[in-house]
């Protein structure tokens, strides 16, 4: 053991985000060293059911504001989420690793080293936490390249400079004298 661990996740609570298998199987790690947060508001009924599943070490911590948010993904040591969200990005741009589900465009997040795909099994997902839980090397450099990957890749200037890119081909595919819409 390395000392305590912090899992958190953020975002709207609500049945689509499937975070069940994730609290399962923290639950079933038994381990008082692994923390948890879950950080957002949304569907009451999923909450309680959230509850229901949760061992003693999850608190659950309703909504934060942006800032707030940062501050917790900085003091985390590990990010998990079942479905694709702004707040992935958010949390790996403070070096948070992450730990998603292996399906559709959750797993392009995770092309700079950055964490860790997961089937939706608690035992895989129990697996992945002790992995980053227990190496705190593996999380840190992973948390480096998560900060490395959101800035370079997913900025506002990388974006707006495809755009440009795209605008500028589109023009000289365009024939010579066009009215613009036609």
């Amino acid at each position: 053991m390395t000392g305590t661990s912090l899992l958190i996740t953020a975002g709207r609570l609500d049945r689509a985000k499937n975070l069940e298998p994730f609290i399962e199987a923290h639950s079933h790690l038994g381990r008082d060293d692994i923390r948890m947060a879950v950080i957002g508001r949304g569907d009451e009924g999923y909450l309680s059911r959230l509850k229901e599943l949760s061992s003693g070490n999850v608190s659950f911590l309703g909504f934060r504001n942006p800032k707030d948010l940062r501050d917790h993904y900085s003091a985390a040591d590990i990010g998990f989420w079942g479905k694709a969200s702004i707040t992935i990005r958010e949390a790996m741009s403070c070096s948070l690793p992450v730990i998603l589900y292996d399906q559709g465009n959750m797993t392009d997040l995770l092309k700079w080293d950055n964490g860790i795909a997961v089937k939706e099994d608690v035992e895989e997902i129990g697996k992945a936490f002790l992995t980053l839980a227990d190496d705190p090397e593996m999380r840190e450099r992973m948390g480096k390249n998560a900060r490395r990957g959101v800035m370079e890749e997913l900025s506002s200037e990388r974006e707006a400079r495809e755009l440009v890119r795209i605008y500028e081909e589109a023009l000289e595919k365009r024939s010579p004298g066009a009215t613009p819409g036609k």
